[in-house]
C-alpha cells in the first residue's frame, strides 16, 4: 500500500467514526454546505452537524447514487429534492439552491435522471408505509407540499387516502389521489396550517368545515402532512 492508498484509507475510518460519534446515518441527511470555513451537515431531525473536515471527504464516505453536487459548496440527498428548474433546485424543507453556472448539459441530464429516479422510489416508499391504514377503521390521508421554481408554495396534493377516508368525503379513489386540496374547497387557514406541520413538524388538531370531526395532523417526513381523522 502506498502513502496515498494510506492516507485514503485513514480519511475514510476518520469519517466513519465522526459519523458514528455524531449518530450520523446517511439516509437521515438532507443537504451538506460548507459556510465560514466548515463543513455543515444539515439532518432530517434538525440538528446541524459541523466539522472542519473538507465537504469532498464526506462526500466521498455517502452513496453516490443518493446525492447531488449542487455547486462547489453544496450536496443534497436526492430523495430530498422535490423540484429542478431553471437551475435551482428547491428542497422538501423549502430551501433553495442555485445550480452550477454554465452547467454542462450531460451532467444537467444527469441531475435531472438522478432526481427523477429518486422521485419514483419515493413514491414506492410512501405506497408502502400508507399501506398498514389500507383497513383502518379511522380515515386518514397524506398530503404532500409542492412547490413552483422559485420555491414557493404551490400546490397539496393527496398521496393517500384510505377507504375510511374516501368514504366520509364520498369520493373516488381516482378523484383524490394526486388530486389538490384545493378541489376539496378547505379554508386557506386551514392549508396555511397543513403547510405548516408540513414543513416544520409539530402536532396540530382542526376541522375541516365539511367534516364534523377532530382531525390530528402531524408531520411523518419533511414536506408531508398526515391527517387522521377522530371518531365523532
Amino acid at each position: 500500500m502506498n502513502s496515498k492508498e494510506r492516507k485514503n484509507v485513514f480519511m475514510e475510518k476518520k469519517i466513519q467514526r465522526f459519523f458514528l460519534k455524531n449518530h450520523i446515518e446517511p439516509t437521515e441527511i438532507k443537504y451538506i454546505k460548507r459556510e465560514e470555513g466548515k463543513t455543515c451537515i444539515y439532518l432530517i431531525d434538525g440538528r446541524i452537524v459541523e466539522t472542519y473536515t473538507p465537504l469532498k471527504a464526506i462526500v466521498d464516505e455517502l452513496p453516490v447514487d443518493e446525492f447531488l453536487s449542487i455547486n462547489k459548496g453544496i450536496v443534497a440527498a436526492t430523495c430530498r429534492i422535490v423540484n429542478i428548474k431553471d437551475d435551482l433546485y428547491t428542497m422538501r424543507d423549502g430551501s433553495i439552491f442555485k445550480g452550477r453556472a454554465r452547467m454542462p448539459r450531460l451532467l444537467k441530464y444527469e441531475h435531472e435522471k438522478k432526481f427523477n429516479t429518486s422521485k419514483k422510489s419515493q413514491e414506492l416508499e410512501i405506497d408502502a408505509q400508507c399501506a398498514i391504514f389500507d383497513d383502518c377503521p379511522l380515515p386518514f390521508a397524506l398530503v404532500g407540499i409542492e412547490y413552483d421554481h422559485d420555491g414557493h408554495e404551490l400546490d397539496y396534493i393527496v398521496h393517500y387516502a384510505n377507504d375510511a377516508c374516501l368514504r366520509l368525503f364520498d369520493k373516488q379513489e381516482e378523484n383524490v389521489l394526486n388530486q389538490s386540496l384545493y378541489l376539496f374547497n378547505i379554508e386557506k387557514k386551514t392549508l396555511v396550517l397543513i403547510a405548516d406541520v408540513a414543513l416544520n413538524g409539530g402536532q396540530r388538531v382542526f376541522q375541516f368545515l365539511s367534516v364534523p370531526r377532530a382531525i390530528q395532523c402531524y408531520q411523518p417526513e419533511d414536506g408531508f402532512c398526515a391527517l387522521l381523522m377522530m371518531p365523532e
